[in-house]
């Protein structure tokens, strides 16, 4: 087979491939697909094995990045859909294009991996003792248990509470639809000491959270009354059958500023009349300032985990919550495995895109309103 980068002209065998393969929560609506998988020079980040044929076996997908590895920035590609035709699993294609992809590029990511891809990325990537994702959950109303499994309400109406309102009332919140003044120096003082994540430009956060197709993204900024901005909450609102959930897919703030950052950003979830909000996060950095505002990390003990985390539509399934890294440069550094310099959330890679649930429901267009 012929393995290779995919070009436009390409385009019509990887869309028949996609529609007889890929599962049916994946859209392959175009906008959709130009804009997760281009790389930022206008090239696809889609490999494809092609028989000869012509016919698709198998393709790799991957979201890129600006990365950052021990303060030399490098693209970070995230590895997010991999599949091989039924009639060719068994050659092991698909295998080969993950290892091609672990093995030349220079950084990369993978999260949740299936019971498939698993085995490949433990093989591939390096050993990251302890690290994996994990998701924090804030109860705000009563009416969130309703959207509980049912067996873990009584389990979790206990850790409902009123929410507690910021120390520093000198800071204000206020709605924004564009990266707000004041961003870089606060990215640059918020990510100085961290080695392993997304840089945060101003470029990537545009394109990420603002001209992103098919999602709204609601940005939340605290300033002083002064003017400086001390935090900035990136929140996605999904409605539901039971009401409006917050999914806080992105945060920052100044040292000192962060338990009333989050506390601000749950009241103005609260006003949103949301049930819940959550925080999915690979690192531990902000642990405690979580905890202080209110959130609870999900697990099996506590019934948190039933608190759903598939919106599109409702579905009590599990993430796997793995994580991997991998490529040349995390052979060549040392010093990045360290739990509280990492900083993934649930916006880096393809964690907080949309379903084809979501593109019917939304209908034409690109989702915004």
């Amino acid at each position: 087979m012929n393995c290779y980068d995919m070009t436009d002209a390409d385009w019509q065998i990887f869309r028949a491939f996609a529609e007889k393969n890929f599962v049916a929560s994946h859209p392959i609506d175009r906008i959709f697909i130009e804009y997760w998988f281009r790389r930022a020079d206008g090239s696809w980040s889609v490999q494809l094995a092609q028989r000869d044929d012509g016919s698709i076996a198998a393709v790799n997908m991957m979201v890129e990045a600006p990365g950052r590895l021990c303060g030399v920035k490098t693209p970070l590609m995230w590895m997010s859909t991999a599949i091989a035709a039924k009639d060719a699993q068994s050659t092991g294609i698909g295998g080969q294009l993950l290892f091609n992809a672990h093995r030349t590029l220079p950084l990369a990511c993978c999260t949740c991996a299936n019971e498939k891809t698993l085995p490949i990325n433990e093989t591939l990537g390096l050993d990251y003792p302890g690290l994996m994702m994990r998701r924090f959950v804030c109860l705000i109303t009563p009416e969130c248990l309703q959207i509980v499994k049912e067996e873990s309400r009584n389990r979790v109406k206990h850790i409902l509470k009123p929410l507690m309102p910021p120390d520093n009332t000198d800071l204000q919140r206020v709605w924004t639809n564009i990266v707000p003044e004041g961003y870089e120096e606060l990215w640059e003082e918020f990510s100085e000491h961290l080695s392993c994540l997304v840089d945060r430009n101003r470029e990537y956060m545009n394109r990420r959270y603002i001209d992103v197709p098919y999602q709204n993204y609601h940005l939340l900024a605290i300033r002083d009354r002064a003017g400086r901005l001390h935090g900035l909450s990136i929140i996605r609102f999904h409605s539901t059958p039971y009401g409006e959930c917050a999914r806080i897919v992105d945060f920052m703030a100044w040292s000192g500023s962060e338990t009333d950052v989050w506390r601000h950003t749950l009241h103005a979830c609260l006003e949103k009349k949301a049930l819940y909000a959550d925080f999915i996060i690979m690192g531990t950095g902000q642990d405690l300032s979580l905890l202080k505002a209110g959130f609870t990390l999900a697990t099996d003990q506590n019934g948190l985990e039933d608190v759903p985390n598939l919106l599109s539509p409702i579905d009590y399934r599990r993430w796997s919550y793995t994580f991997h890294i991998s490529g040349t440069l995390p052979r060549k550094l040392d010093g990045w495995r360290v739990n509280d310099k990492v900083w993934f959330t649930k916006g880096d890679g393809d964690r907080d895109w949309p379903t084809n649930y979501d593109l019917n429901r939304l209908g034409p267009f690109n989702g915004k309103t």
